[in-house]
């Protein structure tokens, strides 16, 4: 009997959470908790509490209006918790869309975690291919439209996805009763930044010390970096990536690329383009701004590595660049380098390359991971 009644009183105050934690709005939560400090992160906010957590997201798009919010609670108080904006963390069970957050799930060592994907042509681990191939995760399918029944079936205890502005929701996984985690780490504004979520991740799968020893080393080796290249006294000019059909793709001057360029001791063509995105722009004009661009870094998709004369018969004007003249070109085969899968969290890899390019003598004994000469 006191089983019982204790069993409904633990479920009574779930319900006050899930009240106290909606999608619209602030949180209703007034009691003080312990206010989880992040320093470079703006979109994320962690408070703890003495029987949850609190996460609130700011959407991104609308400075004034959150994202959505959820209440994290332990689940040794053996609760269905599964619906609405509650999770019972840590993880145990969770469908994971993209390859981003697969291999930091990985890296957490968790990956045991991940009962499902989505897009798995897109996923390079190794680990997460063959946990698929073993049967020990389902593909869902699309990430666009993914299989329903599979879902239903599979059961998750959550559903990492990535928000986009104006997507008009999610459609029927909306109404599975299966939390949607809302990975919008990708809309902060700086290297750092992004890489900071991993904290949030680390508390949902229950490795949150592992978490913060991992961004600790992230912060402390992208610094030391950028003080080795204040050393330096030029700043080779840069232009990235190459033109698609009729447009030429370039990172915004405020994107985690752009300041990347800047902390590797560069100077980017479109440094003062105030845009946090990526720019699609003529190629004319892009050309026009580049010709006398010191280094020139490309991202492809294709089984065999981009030569010189490729280039050449893609987009004449190429030749003309002085990067170009000097082989002076690097690129990154996306076929088989995992760049989008490792570098959003470790931006001090990148950086590391972006050094090796612009000032190779400041780090003279590093061998380039992601990027090589044409």
């Amino acid at each position: 009997m006191m089983q019982s009644i204790l069993k409904y009183i633990s479920a009574f105050f779930v319900l006050l959470l899930l009240a106290a934690c909606g999608r619209e709005g602030k949180t209703l939560c007034s009691e003080e908790g312990d206010t989880i400090q992040f320093k470079y992160a703006k979109n994320i906010q962690i408070i703890r509490y003495a029987d949850h957590i609190q996460v609130d997201l700011t959407n991104p798009w609308n400075k004034e209006a959150l994202l959505h919010s959820y209440c994290l609670v332990n689940d040794n108080d053996n609760l269905n918790l599964n619906k609405g904006n509650a999770i019972s963390i840590p993880i145990k069970s969770a469908a994971v869309y993209s390859g981003v957050h697969c291999s930091l799930i990985d890296e957490l060592g968790a990956i045991d975690r991940i009962s499902a994907v989505c897009d798995l042509q897109y996923i390079t681990d190794k680990k997460i291919q063959k946990h698929c191939k073993d049967g020990l995760i389902e593909d869902f399918g699309n990430s666009m439209s993914p299989n329903i029944e599979r879902i239903i079936q599979t059961s998750p205890d959550a559903i990492l996805l990535s928000p986009f502005e104006n997507s008009g929701g999610y459609g029927t996984i909306e109404n599975l009763g299966i939390p949607l985690v809302e990975c919008a780490d990708y809309m902060e504004s700086s290297p750092l930044a992004r890489a900071e979520w991993i904290r949030f991740y680390g508390i949902l799968f229950g490795k949150e010390r592992e978490a913060d020893s991992i961004f600790t080393e992230i912060e402390t080796k992208y610094n030391e970096l950028k003080a080795i290249v204040k050393k330096a006294k030029k700043q080779p000019k840069v232009i990235c990536d190459l033109v698609t059909g009729s447009t030429w793709y370039v990172a915004g001057g405020r994107s985690t690329i752009g300041q990347l360029i800047n902390d590797a001791g560069g100077d980017y063509i479109f440094k003062s383009d105030e845009s946090e995105g990526s720019l699609a722009l003529s190629p004319e004009m892009v050309f026009d701004k580049s010709q006398d661009a010191d280094i020139w870094f490309i991202r492809y998709t294709q089984n065999t590595d981009k030569t010189y004369d490729e280039l050449r018969l893609e987009f004449a004007p190429y030749a003309e660049m002085k990067a170009f003249k000097n082989h002076n070109i690097y690129g990154c085969n996306l076929q088989y380098v995992p760049f989008f899968e490792e570098t959003p969290f470790h931006p001090e890899a990148l950086l590391a390359d972006f050094i090796k390019m612009l000032h190779p003598e400041c780090l003279s004994d590093y061998e380039s991971k992601y990027f090589k000469k044409l």
